[in-house]
């Protein structure tokens, strides 16, 4: 098997980030209330209409985001962004998850968890809510349940993935088919190994190598071993480890495609958040030093700019809309290099991506930006 060059493992300070601990759910959101016993899907149900604490949304105030498409509606609460396609958005409180209209925020329905923990997230027209140990699925513009599985836990989606999703069953994980619930490939390893589902693929991973599956038809795609893997993520159709600091990219099959000495993933505890824009991706060199960002091409590794450190890589809210990156920290990058480092005060740093939008805001208020039109130029 391919196999990374021999080095010291060099092992980064563990930053806590919510986005991160092995799973990058762009579309999935932990509510925390407590978690009850016995809950069976008799009791996962949707409601239409507002009710149960959740309420329309408003009008969104002032110009927003000074590099998103403006607000289009505003919510006086700590919603967060649990997924979102076409013109759903699904977002999650303190009261549970609730589904709404993509244009004007008004509530579709919600979904009654009777006071337990609840995950929520998005697959295509899928919304998925787990709760308890029963994991159900509705349709994201009726509220109609489609299916209710007991057993399966925290379901990972992820915004390029199409109709599937991750879950924890029987103390492993498997691919799931969102539409029906049915299992589409079971994942080596087992529950505490780290999993990533983006650009089509799935990868599981610990610090003795990785596996790859495709993540629509579920096939086995290679097993790789690579001794001291801190960190990994999908460029487009490579998948790129860190390994004690050296950046190393293997193909579909599992060959080896390039090797960055001294290049690493950002340096902080986000797995998998690193995401690729116009086919580049943000790395950091002489990670164990002084970090300098830099752009390379996932192609072939190769330098494409590089920035002064206020391109801050560690932090939750990194999401590409269009061909630019924005960043947890309020810098936007786009393929020709930086676009701007906002001061905070100029910019709402807390950012979260669903297919059709960005929900921006740091205080009380939440603004739903829509997508830019996939033909207008940034």
């Amino acid at each position: 098997m391919p196999q990374a060059p021999e080095r010291s493992r060099r092992y980064r300070p563990l930053l806590w980030a919510t986005a991160g601990v092995g799973l990058v759910v762009v579309a999935a959101l932990t509510v925390p209330l407590y978690l009850g016993s016995g809950f069976t899907c008799a009791g996962l149900n949707g409601h239409r209409d507002a009710g149960g604490g959740h309420h329309d949304a408003g009008p969104a105030p002032g110009p927003g985001h000074p590099f998103l498409e403006p607000g289009a509606w505003a919510l006086g609460d700590d919603s967060h962004l649990a997924g979102g396609f076409d013109d759903t958005v699904v977002l999650s409180n303190e009261h549970g998850p609730s589904v709404r209209a993509a244009d004007d925020g008004r509530v579709l329905w919600w979904v009654e968890t009777d006071g337990r923990t609840a995950i929520a997230g998005q697959a295509e027209e899928t919304v998925l809510v787990a709760a308890g140990d029963v994991l159900a699925a509705f349709d994201a513009r009726s509220g109609d349940r489609s299916w209710c599985l007991d057993g399966p836990t925290d379901p990972v989606t992820d915004t390029g993935a199409g109709a599937r999703l991750l879950a924890r069953v029987d103390d492993a994980w498997k691919l799931l088919d969102a539409s029906d619930g049915s299992v589409v490939a079971d994942l080596p390893g087992d529950a505490e190994a780290h999993v990533l589902l983006s650009d089509g693929r799935v990868s599981t991973w610990t610090e003795e190598g990785f596996s790859g599956h495709d993540s629509d038809s579920g096939e086995h795609l290679h097993e790789v071993a690579v001794e001291g893997i801190q960190d990994l993520t999908h460029v487009d159709d490579k998948t790129v480890v860190d390994v004690g600091g050296d950046l190393v990219a293997f193909d579909s099959d599992g060959t080896r495609a390039w090797h960055r000495p001294e290049f690493g993933l950002g340096g902080c505890d986000t797995h998998g958040a690193v995401r690729g824009f116009d086919g580049l991706f943000l790395a950091v060199e002489d990670p164990e030093g002084k970090p300098v960002p830099v752009a390379l091409a996932g192609t072939d590794g190769g330098e494409a700019w590089r920035d002064g450190p206020e391109v801050d890589l560690c932090g939750v809210g990194q999401g590409v809309v269009g061909d630019r990156l924005f960043l947890s920290t309020g810098s936007v990058v786009a393929p020709e290099g930086p676009v701007a480092h906002p001061e905070p005060a100029d910019v709402d740093l807390r950012l979260e991506f669903a297919p059709n939008g960005v929900l921006s805001g740091t205080g009380p208020t939440r603004t739903f930006h829509p997508a830019p039109d996939p033909e207008e130029d940034h």
